[in-house]
Order: C-alpha cells, then sequence, then structure tokens
C-alpha cells in the first residue's frame, strides 16, 4: 500500500478531531464501571429496606433491578464508542507511521 499525503493529511485531521472525543469516553466508560459500584450499593439499601435481610439476598436484588440493567447498557454504550474511537485512531496513526518508513526509504535511495 502506497500512502499518499493526502491520506496522512486525513490521518492527522482525524487524529486532532478525534482527540477530545476519545477522552470524553474513556472518562465515561471509567465512570461508568466505579459507578456501577454505588449502583449496586443503592439497590442493596433499598432491598434491605424492602425486608431482604441477608447479603446475598441484596446483592441479588440490586443486580436485578432496572436502574442496575439501565446501568450497564450506558457501561456498555461507553465502551463501544471508546473502542471504536480507539480503532479509527489505531488506523490513522498506523498509516502515518507506514508513510513515515516510505519516506524514510525514499530518503534512503538518494
Amino acid at each position: 500500500m502506497v500512502v499518499n499525503e493526502a491520506m496522512v493529511d486525513a490521518a492527522l485531521h482525524l487524529l486532532i478531531d478525534t482527540a477530545e472525543p476519545h477522552a470524553d469516553w474513556i472518562a465515561r466508560a471509567m465512570y461508568c464501571t466505579e459507578f456501577r459500584k454505588v449502583r449496586k450499593a443503592l439497590g442493596m439499601r433499598q432491598a434491605e429496606l424492602d425486608g431482604y435481610k441477608t447479603a446475598a439476598l441484596q446483592e441479588r436484588e440490586a443486580y436485578a433491578a432496572d436502574s442496575y440493567n439501565e446501568h450497564l447498557l450506558e457501561l456498555f454504550e461507553a465502551v463501544k464508542q471508546k473502542e471504536l474511537i480507539h480503532a479509527k485512531r489505531k488506523h490513522a496513526e498506523q498509516i502515518i507511521e507506514l508513510w513515515r518508513t516510505q519516506r524514510a526509504d525514499e530518503r534512503q535511495k538518494l
């Protein structure tokens, strides 16, 4: 594959344009991962108020709660978007590296 200047330019613009969204999705995925613990604790507290006395029963009810499952969907979306942007950025970086290699090869031929 021969990489031209237009491909490198597009790759650089993609890296610039996706820097902030990439950071946002990473942060969102981390937040969702940590907030999952809070969601579980809140569910367990509610289960205790609903009369479930043992931690095992409270945990079961917390995991079965609609709010917990909705949160898992948010986590799924955050991880999916983070990985999608990461893959696009990795591809752009590979295009740039290939171009750099081609340029070095051209200079070496001189």
